[in-house]
């Protein structure tokens, strides 16, 4: 009687522990994702172009989001720095998963 209460209290932190960490584990794996796609897309519209379309999504978020309109200027060369660096950073990601796969089928 007593193993079959430890087993059901066991069982009741796993299934808690997995609610928990499931929708964390769901957004990585979609920022990832997005990540990949956007670095992917740069390949076909060119650098700059989706950086600088990146960077202004963004700032039109901030703005809606209530960021101070004086300092878009400042705030879109920020934004333009960050995208570029994601681009980057998900060029290195695909590089990675490139070798990855070519060793696992050589």
């Amino acid at each position: 009687m007593v193993r079959t209460y430890y087993f059901i209290r066991i069982f009741d932190y796993i299934t808690r522990v997995i609610r928990f960490f499931v929708p964390w584990v769901a957004r990585a794996f979609m920022f990832f994702v997005v990540l990949i796609a956007t670095s992917v897309l740069t390949f076909w519209s060119g650098v700059p172009r989706r950086v600088d379309q990146i960077a202004n999504e963004w700032l039109d978020r901030a703005v809606l989001a209530g960021f101070p309109t004086e300092w878009d200027s400042h705030l879109y060369h920020v934004l333009w720095a960050l995208g570029l660096l994601m681009v980057i950073v998900g060029w290195v990601i695909l590089s990675f998963i490139t070798v990855w796969i070519v060793h696992l089928i050589f």
